[in-house]
């Protein structure tokens, strides 16, 4: 079954209203690059935010206009996410507008109007302020050309506006307990099917006492091979 899939998104802000033009990065699942490792996909005006023909919209009529998609076809799809509802998608758009662009950064992203004609792509004006997108609005429409956004996005642009921020280091918790797996050694790490024991304390999960006890009467009734016990890190 062939499905669009929602990439990314990037906002830019209206300089006078608190309205946003929605840009994103999209492509059909059956689609790939000409060698094959992924998929294809571009930059361009959103269709879903009906702003592929530069129209701007509040947070709230995108947040409606989302609403009247119908999602549970199937023919929807947000990279990365299990789901296909609207909610990965509005997630998508929420991040957007959260860290919205000006005008003032639309030069490094070359953003322009392209129209399609058979197999030929015409390239026109590069837009870099609302007077020269409201122009060139009028203008093609005058002539009766159809037309929508087009534009190029690296993905080093793109984390100078959305930077990925570092997941924090996981320090390992301190406890007053630990779980002995007799015969065996101090419970080190467990899965849903196995546990895996080490003979330095040193290395043991650590718990309170409270969490200590309720764990091993859990693990004790899993039917595990072996018996475990609370006991304390440092015994007076």
């Amino acid at each position: 079954m062939s499905y669009g899939i929602l990439y990314r998104a990037i906002a830019i802000k209206h300089p006078l209203e608190d309205k946003y033009l929605i840009l994103s990065e999209y492509g059909d699942n059956n689609v790939w690059e000409h060698n094959n490792k992924r998929r294809a996909r571009s930059w361009q005006g959103d269709c879903l935010a009906g702003s592929h023909r530069g129209n701007f919209c509040t947070a709230s009529e995108l947040e409606a206009r989302l609403k009247t998609v119908d999602f549970s076809s199937g023919c929807y799809a947000v990279y990365g996410r299990r789901n296909r509802s609207f909610a990965d998608h509005w997630g998508v758009y929420k991040k957007a507008i959260k860290n919205a662009v000006s005008f003032d950064q639309l030069p490094k992203f070359e953003l322009h109007f392209s129209q399609w004609a058979g197999d030929q792509r015409y390239i026109f004006r590069r837009i870099n302020d609302l007077e020269t997108l409201v122009s060139e609005q009028n203008r093609l429409e005058n002539e009766g050309r159809p037309y929508y956004l087009n534009c190029y996005v690296s993905d080093w642009d793109y984390l100078k506006i959305y930077p990925k921020v570092p997941r924090a280091e996981r320090k390992p918790k301190i406890g007053t307990h630990c779980i002995y797996i007799l015969g065996y050694g101090y419970l080190k790490k467990r899965g849903s099917r196995r546990v895996f024991p080490t003979s330095n304390k040193d290395w043991a999960l650590q718990y309170s006492e409270k969490e200590a006890t309720k764990l091993v009467e859990l693990l004790n009734s899993r039917g595990f091979d072996c018996t475990f016990e609370v006991r304390p890190i440092n015994p007076k």
